[in-house]
């Protein structure tokens, strides 16, 4: 295998408007050491904290998805050592279908940690969320079949709301706060409207005790002990190929990977990823 000094990639020159300073095209890759690898990315989601950021032993074949957050999977190709990556589907595994592999990265696993680290469910509790036709929105759904005894048509209403999932901010956290029970949580873990002061109800916080929780991917990636990071990818994976966790459909946006520039609509589209819901996840996919 033909080893490449150059590949294809998104990037920026400046933080500002990503319709303005996004950019496609070669940048050079450093050379491979004897303990990196060179990874060939397949895909790569566009989520909307990717553009926020703008304002083992490995074989040939194998799978992996980036150890730490903020890796920077836009980009074809990229030289790094062998033990910051996870291995999701040796290269004489099951099939495992793009969409499922690049959602582990970031989508997955957020919804994971937001149903596992923030509040004990049980049988007949119910979770209310916001941005619920979002990609961890969607998957919070079909988890909480997995993760817990959460049935719908048992609930107690004398209980109430034990959990409450917040991604957009601002006022939305009104109404969400209102529907929890006594000593209810709610975990902010975005803001996908931009903004900055919540809308809190200072009496509902005091006189029901509700807990008011944050959930930052990237800070968790940095703290989080490996061996936790393991069995979680282990358990997502066994649930993605039971057929219990299915990926919504993604639009699919094909990338050259030999150096070339993407064209302008591409890099626009790429760019447009916090105009709001457009029906499906765009998934960035290198041209093989």
């Amino acid at each position: 295998m033909a080893i490449p000094t150059t590949t294809t990639a998104f990037y920026i020159h400046a933080n500002e408007d990503p319709a303005t300073v996004l950019e496609s095209g070669a940048i050079t890759l450093s050379d491979l050491q004897p303990t990196q690898v060179l990874l060939k990315i397949l895909a790569a989601p566009v989520n909307p904290s990717d553009l926020f950021g703008v304002l083992g032993l490995i074989e040939v074949g194998d799978w992996v998805i980036p150890f730490r957050n903020g890796f920077a999977t836009w980009r074809a190709h990229a030289v790094v050592d062998a033990d910051n990556v996870f291995v999701v589907r040796k290269k004489d595994d099951p099939e495992l279908a793009l969409e499922d592999a690049s959602a582990l990265y970031i989508n997955l696993q957020t919804a994971y940690r937001l149903l596992k680290d923030f509040a004990t469910l049980e049988k007949g509790d119910w979770v209310v969320q916001t941005a619920s036709n979002s990609l961890v929105g969607k998957y919070v759904i079909q988890l909480t079949d997995e993760l817990t005894e959460y049935v719908r048509d048992s609930v107690d209403t004398k209980r109430g709301v034990r959990l409450a999932l917040d991604s957009v901010g601002g006022m939305s956290l009104t109404p969400i706060m209102k529907v929890l029970g006594v000593k209810g949580a709610v975990a902010l873990y975005s803001m996908i409207s931009g903004d900055p002061a919540p809308a809190i109800p200072i009496g509902d916080v005091i006189f029901r005790e509700l807990k008011l929780l944050r959930f930052w991917a990237a800070r968790w990636d940095r703290e989080a002990d490996i061996a936790v990071k393991h069995a979680m990818n282990d358990d997502l994976v066994a649930l993605l190929r039971e057929g219990k966790i299915k990926s919504p459909a993604v639009e699919q946006v094909v990338v050259p990977s030999n150096g070339s520039s993407a064209d302008k609509d591409t890099v626009q589209r790429v760019a447009g990823g916090l105009a709001g819901y457009r029906g499906k996840k765009d998934l960035i996919v290198f041209q093989q």
